[in-house]
């Protein structure tokens, strides 16, 4: 028992400012809960024949989404999966064009989609739990290594209690929403705002700000297909290893528009000279571009400055190096960003799995993507 209230101590509480729907006629309620972490009361499930919950809380397993208001459509995306549920028709399709029959909900300006769809489009697993007098739970995960779904709930008991009771008072002095969904053809939501979606529920205009996107290491089929599909260009930085390795990667690199560099290890003078050469034999093409990391960093740049090389620095790491490879930090960086941003990744699998959700994000939001000039 003392495992289990010590893993009560690290549930994570994300709070969303949307409206509860379909709770207030009666005391039971529902929470949603993503993986270990419980949601706050005014994000909840709705149950109109089965279950449906607001689209935006998958973002907690890596599922992000877009709004486009010219075509009151809704996306949800990882990698390169994309699901797209039309509001105006109340089509569901992927980015194959195969169409689902499914629908969504709209509810005191909230958009639903059916959790047991969705679920199943993207490999993942829900359960609904029954409640111990402070609510139920309706709770999604993405695999194996969490606790059971009863050791969860005696878990999160307490935070249940508080929150149950805190809106229950709040429910005694409000005026009871309609809980009948409206199911018509043309349901226009209000998502909250994400890094891409302003106030307006448009895509952020970017046009004025510049992403450099590059990759440490020799990237798959996969990647390459992904940028050419996007018509991003981005610059590889190649070790003499990744090079000798697959020549022809190095031309389609190189036939693509990206741009190339060496990368340095301690060797830094060494490993210039024999990627050039190399670089040379298999594309003809000759570089002044640098780069390092870890503890090579500072003496790779030492030397690109003193022999007149181009040394590419980043602004934010969203390689395997800074933790696991995640699309939020890509986004992140680029949504602070002012005027220009250098963002780093490695051509890992982890990166080919977020690399389409990022392109799709930059590209929505209009920014300027560009890979890196010898200078």
């Amino acid at each position: 028992m003392r495992r289990v209230f010590a893993i009560a101590l690290i549930i994570i509480i994300i709070v969303s400012a949307v409206s509860l729907s379909g709770a207030a006629a009666s005391p039971n309620v529902c929470f949603i809960a993503i993986n270990e972490t419980l949601l706050d009361l005014s994000v909840t499930p709705y149950f109109y024949g089965s279950a449906y919950v607001p689209y935006t809380v998958f973002t907690g397993l890596g599922i992000y989404y877009s709004y486009f208001h010219d075509s009151n459509t809704i996306s949800l995306y990882r990698g390169d999966q994309q699901l797209y549920f039309d509001l105006n028709t109340g089509q569901a399709y992927d980015a194959d064009d195969n169409y689902y029959t499914t629908s969504t909900l709209s509810q005191n300006g909230q958009t639903f989609v059916s959790v047991q769809f969705v679920c199943s489009f993207f490999g993942l697993n829900w359960s609904y739990i029954n409640g111990i007098g402070y609510g139920d739970i309706l709770r999604i995960t993405d695999g194996g290594g969490y606790l059971s779904d009863n050791d969860f709930l005696y878990a999160a008991a307490p935070l249940m209690r508080t929150r149950y009771e805190a809106y229950m008072d709040a429910l005694d002095q409000a005026v009871p929403p309609s809980t009948e969904p409206d199911v018509s053809s043309t349901p226009e939501p209000t998502p909250p705002p994400d890094p891409g979606i302003d106030d307006d529920n448009e895509a952020t205009d970017h046009s004025g700000v510049t992403v450099y996107l590059s990759f440490e290491g020799l990237p798959s089929e996969a990647m390459l297909d992904t940028l050419e599909r996007y018509g991003a260009a981005a610059s590889f930085y190649l070790s003499p290893d990744d090079i000798a390795a697959s020549p022809d990667t190095v031309r389609r690199i190189a036939g693509s528009g990206h741009t190339i560099g060496i990368y340095c290890s301690a060797s830094c003078d060494y490993d210039y000279l024999m990627g050039s050469e190399l670089l040379f034999d298999a594309a003809q093409i000759q570089t002044v571009m640098v780069t390092s990391s870890g503890s090579s960093f500072s003496a790779c740049e030492s030397f690109a400055s003193n022999s007149g090389l181009y040394f590419s620095a980043y602004d934010a790491d969203a390689t395997a190096r800074g933790g696991a490879v995640s699309s939020s930090r890509v986004i992140n960086a680029a949504a602070s960003a002012s005027q220009s941003v250098h963002i780093r990744l490695d051509c890992s699998e982890g990166t080919e799995n977020i690399l389409s959700s990022v392109l799709n994000y930059l590209t929505l939001n209009s920014y300027t993507l560009s890979p890196e000039r010898e200078s």
